[in-house]
């Protein structure tokens, strides 16, 4: 007898396999393209600051936008993209920390500000902010109330009846004394506004609305978190300065583009040679970027070593007896107590500076400034090969701005009783 072929349940098994192929492609190619659209998705926290004729977009986290890949719209009309431009000339893509301005016409409406991302095939809404209409004056203007020839009498003179002064229109003006202060409104001074480097800029803050916080920007990459801080530009150019100020109400910032430049100095080529004592003056500073391996500074009996690329500034203490050496391409020396040395920004050290060795720098700047007393007024100063006796000028003398010279030495030495000796490039030689 021939046993019977169990076709059907073959073919069943085969097909039950097909199937499981079938849905574990399908779960793949989802997969793929899920992966494909969460590579394609642009995850972005962006906020808006409403400042004059600007709105600021700061970038406060996410992925980075090249300016070909975004589109702005206040109230569906389109921002020309020529018109967008990020504070301080900071460089694209719009990224962590940095700022878009953008032109905004102040409106008695709201606006809303919409900004998307393209991809060449779609545009994708990524950040959207309703700008608040212009605020209206807080003080009543004479139209609420239409003058009358009965308005004239004193007010401390109680009216039996209610006047025209109480009006349904004056609801929309609370008093200033029950209103919430409200976010304070940014505003500054600094002074100098102009002047060569190391050109040392007092800023004063005159924001009104009771600020708590100020954040200060530079504009050469400093920055400060003081209520009137002082910086000092030790590179020429023009320079753009925010500040933003903040309280439990809010926030606002103030932009001066272009507020103020800084030049070249002028300098010349100088020999001090007196035979009597002088004095640096305390609070000076010389400053370098460290460019070569092996660097090291001991002060305060603590080790400091900065790496290539690190900024170091030396701000003297009240100790103006001391000795500097510089030669081409090193620092050899710097022999004062009570200095303080700082490596990018940041303070690293403080005491007397017993040992220094800097095998490479580059833009080495200064304000310090040596006063040569009457009484010293002995010996020789050279300028730009022409010397003078120092007993034939009325006086003292001072030296501000020291640099090298040509030849990349600059030597300062007060560390002598009776004698006083310069060499290098000042800024500024006076009697």
């Amino acid at each position: 007898m021939t046993r019977p072929l169990k076709l059907p349940g073959a073919i069943s098994r085969r097909r039950g396999i097909l199937i499981v192929i079938f849905i574990l492609a399908l779960i793949l190619i989802i997969f793929i393209l899920q992966g494909m659209a969460l590579n394609n998705r642009i995850t972005v926290n962006i906020t808006a600051e409403q400042e004059g004729n600007t709105i600021l977009l700061n970038h406060n986290g996410g992925d980075p936008l090249n300016n070909e890949s975004i589109s702005i719209t206040l109230d569906t009309k389109q921002i020309s993209p020529n018109s967008i431009v990020l504070l301080q000339g900071q460089d694209w893509p719009f990224s962590i920390g940095k700022t878009l301005i953008i032109p905004y016409t102040p409106s008695s409406l709201p606006q809303t500000l919409t900004m998307y991302y393209n991809t060449g095939t779609s545009r994708t809404e990524i950040f959207s902010a309703v700008i608040p209409p212009k605020t209206a004056t807080q003080t009543p203007t004479p139209t609420l109330s239409p003058p009358t020839t009965e308005a004239t009498p004193s007010i401390s003179t109680p009216s039996p009846t209610p006047t025209a002064i109480v009006t349904p229109t004056s609801t929309t003006v609370p008093a200033t004394t029950s209103s919430p202060p409200g976010p304070p409104q940014a505003a500054f001074e600094a002074s100098p506004r102009s002047g060569p480097y190391p050109l040392t800029v007092s800023f004063t803050d005159l924001s009104t609305g009771a600020p708590g916080q100020w954040e200060w920007n530079f504009g050469d990459g400093g920055r400060s978190t003081g209520k009137d801080p002082v910086h000092t530009y030790i590179t020429n150019g023009t320079y753009t300065i925010s500040l933003k100020v903040s309280n439990a109400e809010g926030a606002n910032t103030r932009i001066m583009q272009n507020y103020f430049s800084v030049g070249e100095p002028e300098t010349t080529e100088a020999i001090l040679d007196a035979e009597g004592p002088g004095s640096l003056l305390p609070g000076g500073f010389a400053q370098f970027r460290v460019m070569g391996s092996g660097a090291r500074i001991k002060v305060g009996g603590k080790i400091i070593t900065p790496q290539p690329g690190d900024t170091v500034r030396i701000i003297l203490g009240s100790d103006g007896q001391g000795r500097i050496s510089v030669q081409d391409p090193f620092i050899l020396e710097w022999t004062f107590d009570g200095a303080e040395v700082e490596v990018n920004g940041q303070p690293a050290g403080m005491g007397r500076i017993s040992d220094i060795s800097i095998p490479a720098y580059e833009g080495f700047v200064s304000n310090l400034t040596l006063v040569l007393p009457p009484d010293s007024m002995k010996g020789r100063l050279i300028v730009e090969g022409s010397t003078t006796d120092l007993s034939t000028l009325p006086g003292g003398l001072t030296l501000r701005d020291f640099f090298p010279d040509q030849a990349g030495d600059l030597v300062v030495d007060t560390s002598l009783p009776g004698a006083t000796y310069v060499q290098g490039r000042v800024a500024t030689i006076a009697f």
